[in-house]
C-alpha cells in the first residue's frame, strides 16, 4: 500500500473523529430541546440522522437499504422490537444513523457515559448503560481474532425474551473494500439489509437463549456473506480459500486426516510451478535445517513437543536437524547461554545471538532456519540474522494473541518485524492463520496450515462405560494449567451445579497454577471433597492413565490455537466438551465433541448433553481411538512441512535492498528504526567475520546411518504428552 494511501487514511480518520466529536457536542443541545418538547425518547433518532446527514456527504459514504419496510411496519403498528446490528468498528455510528428508528433507546457499555459530548447526550436521551465488566464468568475482556462476525452478547436476547418483543437483525456490508485500518479510507456506497423480525414469544430464559443466539447469528452471517463484496486485491496471487467442510482441517469425505495443506488450502502459488518442479530435486538434496526457539526440553509443553516430534520425523525422512547434548534419535540441541525470563523466554536482543548463530550455521552447513513461537526472541533474531548469511527462513506460530492489550501490541510489533523477511509461515489452524496474518502483517498466501499431531499408541482408550448396581459414576477429567486464559473461572462456576444436578458425576482435575486456590475454595464451600479430586501437577507419562479414569474431557479455554490436549483426550476414548474458541472447532468431527460458548450456562448445557451421551452408550472409546489414529500422524505433518521447505528453497534469496524495502514498509516510524537496526547488524556481522574467519570454524561431518534410522517405527519415540506443562527431563530414556 502506497504512502499516499496511508496518509489519506490517517487524514480521513482525523476528519471522521472530528465530525463525531462535533456532533456529539451538538447532540447535547438537541437532547435538551427534545426533552423540553416532550420528545426525549426520540433524541437518539434526531442525533443519529444529524450525524448521518452531516458526516455522510463529507466522508463520501452512502448506504443502500434493503428491507427497511420491516422497521416502518413496526413503527406504524406501535410495536416494540430489539434491533441487533453487526459491529465492525467505530464507523458503525454512520450506518446506524441511516436506519435508526424513532422512539428507540441505545444499550451501550458504561464507559461511553463519560465521553465528552457523546456521553452527555446519551445520558439525557435515556440510553441504557451496561457494566460489561461485571460478568459472573469474567469473559468479556478476552477478545479473539479471526471471526467474520463476533459472537453476540447475551443481554439483548435476555431483554427480547423477557419482554416478549421480536428481534430485528440489521446487517451492514463488510467495510473491507472501503476501509482497512492503517491502509486506506475510501469513498463509496455500502449495502444494509434489514431482516424480518424473529419472534421470541413462548421462549424462556435461560434455556432458549443459546438456540436463539445461534439462529440470529446464522441469519446475520449468511446475509453478511451475501451482501459483502470482496476487498480490493493487494497482490496478484489469489488468497487460498478455506475449506467448506464444517471441520475444515479434516477431510470432507471421510474425516480421517487433515486437508489443510492440500492444493486448495496451502499457498501453492507462492512459487511458480515450473520453478518449483525445476528445483524440487535440488531442494530435497540440499535442505539442512535448524529449528530455533526459546522453548524446548527439558521443559515440556505444546511447542516443545511439536519441535521434538517434527524433528524426529524429518530425520526419519532424511533431513538433518541440529540442536549441546543429543536427544535420541540423533537430534542435536545447541543451548545458548542466555539469561531467561519467565517460561524460558529470553529478552529480545538483535545483536548478541549473532556470533553463536553464525557459528552453528557454518558448522552444521545449514541453509534453512525454522523459528517457532511468537514469544521466542531467538526465533525472531534467527530470521533477522538469516538474511545476513543468505539463509532462508520459515516461521511456525502456535498461539493466538489479541490486538488491544499491552502484551499483544508489543508482541505484534516484534512479530511483524520478523515476519517481514520470512519466506513462509506455518500455523496449526485456520483461525491461527488469520490471526497471524493480521498480527504479523503477512500476506495470507505465504501462510500454510499444518496441524499438530500425536503418537496414538501412547494414548490407549479407556474401557466402555457400563453402569452397574455398585458403580454408575461418570468422571469428568480436566488436565490444564490452572490460569485465567484456560477458563478455570468457568470450571469453578460449573462444577458445583453439575454435581448438584447429577449425584453420580465427579470431577478429576489435574494441573497447577494460580487458580488452584479458587478450586480449593469452591470444593470447600460446596462440600465436594468426595466429588472433586485435585491431582496437582501431572507428569507427562501419567497423562494417559489419568485420562483413562474418566469418560468425559472438559476444556474451558478462552483462547486456543489448536488444543492438542483435546485430541489426546479423544484418542484416549473420552467424549470431549469444549468451548468453541480459536481453532478448536477445526480439530474433531462433530460426533466426538460437544461445543459450548464461553459462559457458565452453556457449559452446563454441553456437559448435560455429554453425560446423556455417555449414559446412552452411544460413544465407543475404541472407535474414537481408531479414528484419531487415522486422523493425526507426525509422519503426515513432516511430509507437509517438507513441501513448504521445498517451495521456500525454490525461491531466490532476497537481496539486502529487498529486505530493507520490506522492513521500511512497516510504517513511517517503525520501518526506519528496523532499517537502522539491520544496518547495525550488518556492521556487527562484518566484525564477527573479521574476528572469527569462516576458515577457523570446523565443519561437522555426519557419521550416523540415516537409512537405518528411517526404518524405525514412530512408536519407538519417548512417551510425552503436552496436556500439562510440567517440568520433566525429556532425555531420561536416552542417557547422554
Amino acid at each position: 500500500m502506497s504512502v499516499l494511501s496511508k496518509a489519506g487514511y490517517y487524514l480521513r480518520s482525523i476528519q471522521y473523529y472530528t465530525l463525531l466529536l462535533s456532533v456529539g457536542f451538538l447532540a447535547t443541545f438537541i437532547a435538551l430541546v427534545a426533552t423540553a418538547c416532550g420528545r426525549r425518547f426520540d433524541t437518539d433518532y434526531y442525533v443519529a440522522r444529524t450525524f448521518y446527514y452531516i458526516a455522510g456527504p463529507l466522508m463520501g459514504w452512502s448506504f443502500d437499504v434493503e428491507g427497511e419496510e420491516h422497521l416502518t411496519h413496526l413503527e406504524k403498528e406501535g410495536k416494540s422490537a430489539v434491533l441487533l446490528g453487526n459491529h465492525q468498528n467505530v464507523v458503525d455510528i454512520l450506518y446506524l444513523g441511516r436506519i435508526f428508528p424513532k422512539h428507540a433507546a441505545i444499550m451501550a457499555k458504561k464507559e461511553l457515559k463519560w465521553v465528552p459530548g457523546l456521553g452527555w447526550f446519551m445520558s439525557l436521551s435515556g440510553s441504557v448503560f451496561i457494566d460489561r465488566g461485571n460478568n459472573k464468568s469474567a469473559i468479556q475482556s478476552m477478545k479473539l481474532a479471526g471471526d467474520e462476525m463476533k459472537r453476540k452478547k447475551k443481554g439483548a436476547f435476555y431483554l427480547a425474551i423477557q419482554s416478549g418483543t421480536p428481534i430485528v437483525p440489521v446487517v451492514c456490508e463488510n467495510y473491507s473494500r472501503l476501509l482497512k485500518k492503517g491502509s486506506y479510507f475510501k469513498t463509496g456506497t455500502l449495502k444494509i439489509k434489514v431482516l424480518p423480525p424473529i419472534e421470541t414469544k413462548g421462549l424462556k430464559v435461560p434455556d432458549d437463549v443459546p438456540a436463539l443466539i445461534e439462529k440470529v447469528r446464522g441469519q446475520m452471517s449468511a446475509t453478511l456473506k451475501e451482501i459483502s463484496q470482496p476487498a480490493p486485491k493487494t497482490s496478484k496471487k489469489e488468497t487460498p480459500k478455506r475449506s467448506s467442510s464444517p471441520t475444515p482441517l479434516l477431510k470432507e469425505s471421510k474425516h480421517k486426516s487433515y486437508q489443510s495443506t492440500d492444493k486448495t488450502d496451502v499457498a501453492v502459488d507462492a512459487v511458480p510451478k515450473d520453478a518449483e518442479e525445476k528445483d524440487s530435486k535440488l531442494a530435497v538434496a540440499l535442505i539442512e535445517k535448524r529449528m530455533i526457539s526459546d522453548f524446548f526440553h527439558p521443559n515440556v509443553g505444546g511447542v516443545e513437543g511439536h519441535i521434538y516430534s517434527l524433528s524426529v520425523e524429518l530425520l526419519r525422512r532424511g533431513r538433518k536437524r541440529v540442536g549441546v547434548r543429543y536427544l535420541a534419535p540423533g537430534l542435536k540441541v545447541y543451548h545458548v547461554p542466555f539469561v531467561t525470563l519467565a517460561s524460558s523466554a529470553s529478552l529480545p536482543n538483535y545483536l548478541m545471538f549473532l556470533p553463536w548463530f553464525r557459528t552453528i550455521i557454518l558448522r552444521e552447513k545449514i541453509n534453512l532456519v525454522h523459528g517457532h513461537g511468537s514469544l521466542s526472541s531467538l526465533a525472531h533474531e534467527a530470521i533477522h540474522h538469516g538474511g545476513l548469511l543468505g539463509v532462508r527462513s520459515v516461521f511456525s506460530d502456535h498461539s493466538l494473541f489479541s490486538f488491544d492489550d499491552s502484551v499483544g501490541i508489543l508482541t505484534n510489533k516484534l512479530l511483524a518485524s520478523a515476519l517481514r523477511n520470512v519466506y513462509a509461515c506455518i500455523c496449526v489452524s485456520h483461525t491461527g492463520r488469520e490471526n497471524t496474518s493480521l498480527r504479523g502483517e503477512v500476506e495470507p498466501e505465504r501462510i500454510s496450515v499444518i496441524p499438530n499431531a500425536l503418537v496414538a499408541s501412547q494414548f490407549q482408550p479407556t474401557a466402555p462405560y457400563i453402569p452397574s448396581a455398585g458403580d454408575n459414576s461418570i468422571t469428568i477429567v480436566v488436565i490444564s494449567r490452572l490460569v485465567y486464559r484456560k477458563g478455570i473461572d468457568l470450571l469453578v462456576s460449573a462444577a458445583p451445579r453439575i454435581c448438584a444436578a447429577y449425584p453420580n458425576v465427579r470431577f478429576l482435575i489435574g494441573g497447577d497454577g494460580p487458580k488452584m486456590l479458587d478450586l480449593l475454595q469452591m470444593r470447600e464451600n460446596n462440600q465436594l471433597q468426595d466429588r472433586v479430586e485435585l491431582l496437582g501437577s501431572v507428569r507427562p507419562r501419567d497423562v494417559n492413565d489419568t485420562l483413562r479414569r474418566g469418560q468425559i474431557y472438559l476444556n474451558t479455554s478462552l483462547t486456543e490455537a489448536f488444543g492438542i490436549s483435546i485430541i489426546e483426550a479423544a484418542c484416549s476414548g473420552l467424549f470431549v466438551v469444549s468451548t468453541r474458541v480459536g481453532g478448536v472447532p477445526e480439530i474433531l468431527p462433530g460426533d466426538m465433541v460437544e461445543f459450548a460458548r464461553a459462559d457458565e450456562d452453556d457449559i452446563i448445557r454441553a456437559l448435560t448433553r455429554a453425560i446423556e451421551t455417555i449414559q446412552s452408550g452411544s460413544h465407543d472409546p475404541a472407535l474414537a481411538h481408531q479414528r484419531m489414529e487415522d486422523m493425526y500422524s507426525w509422519a503426515s505433518v513432516a511430509e507437509r512441512t517438507e513441501q513448504v521447505y521445498r517451495r521456500v528453497m525454490a525461491q531466490p534469496v532476497w537481496t539486502p535492498y529487498e529486505r530493507l524495502s520490506r522492513l521500511f514498509s512497516l510504517g513511517p516510524v517503525f520501518g526506519p528504526i528496523l532499517c537502522a537496526i539491520t544496518a547495525v547488524q550488518w556492521w556487527w556481522y562484518l566484525l564477527v567475520c573479521a574476528v572469527v574467519p569462516e576458515s577457523e570454524i570446523e565443519v561437522v561431518e555426519d557419521d550416523w546411518d540415516a537409512g537405518r534410522f528411517a526404518q524405525q517405527r514412530p512408536a519407538d519415540a519417548p512417551s510425552k504428552s503436552h496436556s500439562q506443562d510440567a517440568a520433566e527431563p525429556a532425555t531420561a530414556a536416552y542417557p547422554v
